[in-house]
């Protein structure tokens, strides 16, 4: 049986957010190549073809389902001069969507072709929450074009860059389909926005570390994968994409073996909060380098804390993390510096290389965890 997405209709104001039934999409859809409009939101300068964001007594006049008909998109023209590629998308099954869950992740397939697969990140504004944690009304179809356009914008830069599929999944564009929607007793479309990404088989770290999976893997082997983490982010932000939502979550673990302890590939994904640092509305001042910055400096100032679970108990005590650091990427002389806006940044904050790890700075109990995981005295790892 085919898994099909799910999406909601919102009929009561007084439900704005409650559990409602789930109308389940077509599994195949009409999809359309699709040109993406400039982002918008934090790291970009205001345009005019960005929408302008509703205020919460605007909302609380609509049901959720009545505010995406009324600010539906905008189908493009068809001309001659620009001819688009056009597809049928069929769904196989789901990988993450539900109501409020925001943009949905489908595996599909395209046409006859049904031995490629493809993952399918389909951005439908009635599959976002119409009201945030303290139930302040959200504008669901600012946000969603906000998320597509961001993302979009970060993958065919990396595209540009010829860096599509080396730390992302690979992307094959964007595209716009019809959605039929119910409202006011009539039936209706919606246009919505999609993209198409190579599907990839593994684990994020997320699931490894709440299903407590993590740890079957070794310090050394979970070690291993945080840096390679840093050195992906460290790497896409010199082909200029600031990923800006570095954590367990946007990272996945392909051809993981929890027996022989390895990792093919450290993948990193969703970009809905990234910049593309060289884009014409970036304001963020974006210092080119002649290469990748070295994880030591791009991370020197903060560990990124979304991980500390993953790598436990090894970055528990003060210096520990800036020692490892050095101690990895020290002595690396194919990775870049500091810009000199970061030099003089380390400057004013009295940058100073940590002191030499002592025996006395962590408990005996912790040495010997932590002897017994790397399999070696563990100061040789910082």
């Amino acid at each position: 049986m085919v898994a099909m997405m799910k999406f909601s209709s919102s009929h009561e104001a007084s439900e704005r957010n409650a559990p409602r039934p789930l109308r389940p999409a077509p599994p195949t859809l009409s999809i359309q190549e699709h040109a993406p409009a400039d982002p918008y939101g934090h790291g970009y300068l205001p345009s005019t073809g960005c929408p302008s964001k509703a205020d919460g007594k605007t909302l609380r006049r609509y049901t959720k389902l009545t505010w995406c008909l009324r600010n539906r998109l905008t189908r493009p023209s068809k001309t001659n001069n620009t001819p688009k590629h056009s597809h049928q998308l069929h769904i196989t099954s789901q990988i993450a969507c539900g109501d409020g869950r925001g943009a949905q992740l489908v595996r599909c397939h395209l046409d006859d072709d049904q031995t490629t697969a493809y993952v399918a990140k389909i951005y439908d504004p009635l599959c976002y929450a119409f009201a945030d944690a303290e139930e302040v009304p959200v504008d669901v179809t600012w946000l969603a074009e906000h998320d597509y356009r961001r993302e979009a914008a970060a993958y065919t830069e990396l595209k540009r860059c010829r860096q599509d599929g080396r730390f992302t999944p690979k992307y094959l564009g964007s595209w716009i389909f019809d959605m039929m929607a119910h409202g006011g007793g009539e039936e209706t479309t919606r246009p919505v926005h999609m993209i198409l990404l190579e599907a990839l088989e593994g684990r994020t770290m997320f699931s490894l570390l709440e299903s407590k999976e993590h740890l079957k893997l070794s310090l050394r082997v979970r070690l291993d994968a945080f840096a390679r983490v840093l050195e992906a982010a460290a790497a896409l932000r010199y082909y200029n994409v600031a990923q800006d939502d570095l954590a367990p979550r946007n990272v996945m673990l392909t051809g993981l073996d929890l027996v022989s302890q390895s990792v093919d590939r450290v993948v990193l994904f969703d970009f809905n909060e990234a910049v593309v640092l060289t884009h014409h509305k970036c304001w963020i001042v974006h210092e080119k380098m002649d290469r990748p910055a070295s994880p030591r400096d791009r991370f020197w100032s903060e560990f990124p804390y979304e991980f500390r679970s993953w790598v436990y108990p090894l970055f528990q005590r003060k210096n520990t993390f800036k020692c490892w650091l050095l101690s990895r990427w020290g002595d690396d002389e194919t990775l870049g510096g500091l810009t000199e806006s970061e030099k003089r940044t380390r400057k004013c904050d009295h940058y100073e290389e940590p002191p030499p790890l002592r025996d006395d700075e962590l408990d005996c109990e912790l040495i010997e965890e932590l002897n017994k995981e790397l399999d070696c005295d563990w100061r040789r790892f910082v």
